[in-house]
């Protein structure tokens, strides 16, 4: 039976992909049929679908060729024969189906794993040190004698700059004004969140503020 298949289809010189494309039946399956290889077939309801789908496409006698399987695999009865095979998905052809049930199933787990996933990201959110980001100054020279220093962090942590306690908005954004003197200032802006944990930034910035005018010199 399996040969006279194929001996059709190559007459007609089509490739089993091109046969799979035309009638949705997968091409490993096709060939299993070529080859009278019913162990890698599905159950006998969905073959009697194949052959008949494969027989009409090749224009052969449906009834001839299902008649010849039945003989073939010794089958008196008990397998309707199907005139055409209605292919949904790859589930459905290996005698799977998606049931309500199933779906109810994946949905809670994936809601499930999802809520594992959140309380884990809070979790590590929460125990790890807050990050600090410095937006402003861009250099570590000026010639001023103060500078703004405007950073972010988390919205929840507590920030101070050298010591003094300052206020975060609801961003995350910071902002503090420093007063400077001449040579190298030292600034520290440190972030504690709600457990203790602490980010310290250390600042260097250089002061090249021009010393006021002698008396002499006036």
């Amino acid at each position: 039976m399996g040969q006279r298949l194929e001996t059709a289809r190559k007459k007609k010189k089509f490739s089993l992909e091109e046969v799979e494309e035309a009638i949705k039946i997968r091409a490993r399956y096709l060939k299993a049929i070529e080859k009278d290889d019913y162990r890698s077939l599905p159950g006998p309801v969905y073959l009697s679908g194949f052959l008949s789908s494969y027989a009409e496409f090749l224009e052969l006698p449906t009834g001839e060729i299902l008649a010849q399987y039945k003989k073939e695999r010794g089958l008196t009865g008990g397998v309707p024969l199907v005139k055409k095979f209605r292919p949904t998905n790859e589930l459905r052809e290996l005698g799977y189906a998606v049931t309500p049930r199933t779906i109810i199933i994946i949905l809670v787990a994936v809601g499930v794993f999802g809520l594992f996933g959140y309380i884990g990201w809070q979790v590590r959110k929460f125990s790890s040190p807050p990050p600090v980001e410095i937006l402003t100054p861009n250099s570590d020279v000026t010639d001023k004698d103060n500078i703004v220093i405007r950073g972010q962090t988390s919205e929840t942590a507590a920030v101070e700059v050298n010591g003094q306690k300052i206020n975060v908005d609801s961003n995350g954004v910071f902002l503090q004004q420093v007063g400077l003197k001449r040579g190298v200032n030292t600034i520290e802006i440190k972030a504690t969140n709600r457990i203790g944990k602490e980010t310290v930034k250390v600042l260097k910035i250089f002061a090249d503020i021009a010393l006021p005018a002698s008396p002499a010199n006036q």
